[in-house]
């Protein structure tokens, strides 16, 4: 009997990445300027739950035995979806300022761009635990900048908060991408050295 394409783990990748993008940007557009402060608790949960399809879909498909080669390269893409589209809504009014948002966005570019690369020569660079580290912590700032303010009344504590998160989110995007780098040399660019 042959075996189904689809599955639950990657029906929910795939809704993660199709929805994610179109569905978070709104909320954000649309309720973040109400600044209630049970709004932005409702977006930090609303938030949360949207990301934690990351870690059900890749539970489910190990404990279902249900693991695909569509579903290993949807699931980062479905992240990178994800989180590109929160930082770009929450840079569009105002909560995270337009550098950090570059930064982080560029990463995932640069990154995604190695990978295909080295996919297009035959090489898999698999995904580190520095890379799932860096998404956990992406999304955990998210959810912070988007529930926060309607739980911290101090705005230093409040900048505090955002303050450590987003250096530990970019020190670990960078170093995660850096080691990426690594890989792409070490498994691409000399294997082709002549």
């Amino acid at each position: 009997m042959k075996k189904s394409t689809y599955n639950i783990p990657l029906l929910l990748t795939a809704g993660r990445m199709i929805l994610a993008p179109a569905v978070v940007p709104l909320c954000i557009f649309w309720f973040w300027p109400l600044s209630i402060n049970w709004v932005h608790i409702a977006l930090g949960i609303f938030f949360v739950l949207i990301s934690l399809t990351d870690f059900l879909d890749g539970l489910l498909a190990r404990w279902l035995s249900q693991e695909t080669l569509v579903g290993r390269l949807l699931d980062p893409l479905a992240d990178k979806c994800l989180i590109i589209a929160a930082l770009i809504a929450l840079q569009a009014v105002g909560a995270v300022g337009f550098m950090w948002v570059i930064v982080l966005v560029l990463r995932e570019i640069f990154v995604m761009g190695m990978r295909y690369i080295a996919r297009e020569q035959g090489v898999t660079i698999a995904v580190s635990w520095r890379g799932r580290l860096k998404t956990w912590l992406q999304m955990i700032f998210i959810t912070y900048v988007l529930a926060a303010p309607g739980l911290i009344d101090s705005p230093a504590l409040y900048d505090i908060g955002f303050y450590v998160l987003i250096l530990l989110t970019v020190a670990a995007s960078l170093y995660s991408a850096y080691r990426y780098y690594q890989a792409y040399i070490a498994n691409v660019l000399s294997a082709h050295e002549f």
